[in-house]
């Protein structure tokens, strides 16, 4: 079952539909770290 599930989320569009999300993902987190760094002056 493990293999299975392995090549299957290698396979299109769910490699791409979770790669989507992880991005989403980071970038919110960037915007988050980037708000709470000082400005620089």
């Amino acid at each position: 079952m493990g293999a299975f599930m392995m090549t299957w989320k290698e396979l299109w569009p769910w490699k791409w539909l979770r790669q989507l999300r992880v991005r989403a993902l980071e970038k919110q987190l960037l915007n988050e770290l980037a708000d709470e760094l000082p400005s620089k002056v």
